[in-house]
């Protein structure tokens, strides 16, 4: 960890050195798993970061994790994640999808 950006966790505006056991205490606060770990907490943050529409930018931002690593783990998440693709885009491709009958050949 690079010591010139100081703690990254705070509690009542003070750094928090011992994250372990600042973690440990939340988890039996809040009644977690004892699976949960900080990880876990990261990618939910992350996931619902992006699932409520957050400019993956700002993300980024927060998350401080790669473009490349948000755009291949989490982008999917978003309700923009391929937007631009739609039938009206694809022409009268869904519209004009050939019928099958009941053995899943052509009517």
């Amino acid at each position: 960890m690079d010591e010139s950006l100081g703690p990254i966790v705070h509690f009542n505006g003070e750094g928090v050195e011992r994250q372990k056991r600042a973690f440990q205490a939340v988890c039996v606060d809040g009644e977690l798993r004892a699976s949960v770990v900080p990880h876990t907490l990261r990618h939910t943050a992350i996931t619902c970061l992006m699932q409520a529409g957050i400019p993956i930018e700002e993300v980024w931002g927060f998350a401080t994790v790669s473009m490349e690593a948000l755009q291949r783990t989490y982008w999917h998440h978003s309700p923009k994640f391929q937007e631009g693709v739609s039938a009206t885009r694809m022409g009268n491709r869904a519209q004009t999808a050939p019928q099958t009958g009941k053995d899943g050949l052509g009517a």
